[in-house]
């Protein structure tokens, strides 16, 4: 909670367990079914690869599109278990929707490194299964 307010800053993200809740990522792939779980992994992928390269951009951002965007993406990094990368989006969106520029760029700055651990914990999971 101290985080979401801004009173703390995320701690790093170490292993992938951290990352990674392997026992929902497990049981979203149960439920969706092995054929489906790919290609929602698929799409998410995208979906965030995007965000991430929106928020690097040189454009002008809008507050309100990043909070929108980072809440969207984080209730989708939930329905995978990406809890890592869930939390650094929530205190992007927070953060953007407190007008905290510099919280925003700060966690932004680290989304690129738990994304590709995250990506690759949900990869191997759902190789697994």
């Amino acid at each position: 909670l101290q985080i979401v307010l801004g009173h703390k800053e995320p701690a790093p993200l170490e292993g992938t367990s951290a990352l990674v809740d392997h026992d929902h990522t497990c049981e979203t792939l149960d439920l969706v079914g092995a054929e489906t779980f790919p290609k929602l992994l698929a799409r998410y992928r995208a979906e965030a690869e995007q965000f991430i390269e929106w928020l690097q951009s040189d454009a002008r951002l809008d507050r309100n599109d990043i909070a929108a965007d980072a809440h969207k993406i984080a209730g989708n990094a939930a329905l995978f278990g990406a809890t890592g990368f869930r939390d650094v989006l929530l205190v992007i969106e927070h953060s953007a929707k407190a007008g905290e520029d510099a919280k925003v760029m700060s966690a932004a700055a680290t989304l690129p490194d738990i994304w590709k651990r995250s990506k690759k914990a949900l990869t191997e999971v759902a190789s697994k299964e």
